[in-house]
């Protein structure tokens, strides 16, 4: 039984000392090492987030950008609203054979040297087209303010009042064709001139001043050929007959008549004695006619005996016959002598000149001015939107 005993005894001791072994140490540092494995987990997590977190920012910045690609779609509606403005071009009328765009809008268009070209005027600056293709001949600015000017129709001809640093005017002759000076008359009206005419043959030019004088010149180099007193007060109409043999004129305020005149100033004939303001004159194209317009009514007379062939008196501001109104109008003779009557809206009245029996209404639509061919079979048109377009008369629908 001792012997038992001291078997147990030694089976403990053997357990104890076991215990206390290396070797339990290195099982006690394994395990702690396994319980601390956990908290490095949590920093793997963190290097995930962040690269998660900028991926999905970026994909969200482009956003912005499409709203900025909606605004320019806007941004043409102006463009689209501006279009109108240049609307004749689009809408040529049926008879337009030639349409010329200009880089300025034009005052007015006239034919010129027999018809073969065009002058185009916007306030000191002419240019010349060919009237066949529209090509620039000629480019030029006078000097001055052109208070007002004639082209003759047979010749590069160009005479022009223009306003000196005196306040009077000179007179200054133009070749069309190169927009070279030919002549000069410096101080040819204390005041601005009122008007200026060609001569049928165009080798003088009559003019008028508020000094009541008309005026003779000849065109070759500018000499003065003579001059007579007209009036009492300011010329205010004047033209000279195709045949060269007469002129007439008119004033106003204390002078309220209407004259015929030889071109050496010798009296003819006086037409009216109640004239309110003469707006206008014009001979027919045979001088047998003359037109007689102002701002009340309008008269045609026959130059054979200077009788009156019929009056017309406008009812407020429409003539009650043509019904177009009388401000602004634009009127003279075709050139195979028949009488127009025309507004700046375009509406254009031809008539028998002895009846006013209507004959052709043309509506041209809005217009600056206008101005017949010499053979009648075309007329040029200037419109306010940068734009000279020619008609062909014969194509009229």
């Amino acid at each position: 039984m001792t012997a038992r005993l001291l078997n147990g005894l030694v089976i403990i001791l053997l357990a104890t000392l076991a215990a206390c072994a290396p070797g339990g140490q290195q099982t006690a540092e394994v395990l702690a090492t396994s319980t601390n494995a956990p908290t490095q987990i949590p920093t793997e997590q963190p290097t995930q987030l962040p690269t998660a977190t900028p991926t999905a920012s970026p994909t969200d910045t482009p956003v912005p950008t499409a709203t900025p690609t909606e605004t320019p779609t806007p941004t043409p509606v102006p463009t689209s609203a501006a279009t109108p403005t240049p609307k004749p071009t689009a809408t040529p009328l049926p008879n337009s054979v030639l349409q010329i765009g200009l880089d300025f809008s034009p005052d007015g268009a006239v034919y010129a040297s027999g018809g073969e070209t065009i002058l185009v005027y916007k306030d000191v600056r002419f240019l010349l087209l060919q009237a066949t293709d529209g090509a620039v001949l000629a480019d030029f600015e006078l000097p001055g303010e052109v208070i007002a000017f004639e082209v003759a129709l047979n010749k590069p001809l160009l005479a022009a009042a223009v306003a000196n640093a005196e306040g009077g005017s000179d007179i200054e002759l133009y070749d069309i064709t190169s927009g070279s000076l030919l002549a000069a008359i410096p101080n040819a009206s204390q005041a601005a001139l009122a008007g200026l005419r060609f001569s049928g043959d165009e080798t003088t030019l009559i003019t008028t001043a508020p000094d009541r004088k008309v005026r003779l010149w000849n065109t070759a180099d500018g000499s003065a050929r003579g001059s007579f007193e007209a009036h009492k007060d300011t010329v205010t109409c004047m033209a000279i007959a195709p045949n060269g043999q007469t002129i007439v004129t008119g004033s106003y305020a204390s002078d309220n008549s209407v004259n015929a005149w030889s071109t050496g100033g010798e009296l003819v004939n006086t037409l009216m004695t109640t004239n309110p303001h003469c707006y206008l004159v014009a001979f027919s194209p045979d001088s047998a006619w003359l037109f007689y317009h102002n701002r009340e009514n309008m008269s045609l007379y026959s130059t054979a005996d200077w009788s009156r062939v019929w009056y017309e008196k406008f009812s407020g501001h429409q003539s009650p016959k043509i019904g177009l109104p009388e401000r602004n109008a634009m009127t003279g003779f075709t050139p195979d002598g028949q009488l127009f009557l025309g507004n700046p809206k375009g509406t254009i009245v031809i008539m028998n000149s002895a009846d006013l029996a209507p004959i052709e209404t043309l509506e041209l639509g809005s217009l600056a001015s206008f101005s017949f061919a010499p053979d009648g079979q075309a007329m040029v048109v200037a419109r306010s939107s940068r734009l000279i377009e020619i008609l062909d008369l014969t194509l009229v629908p």
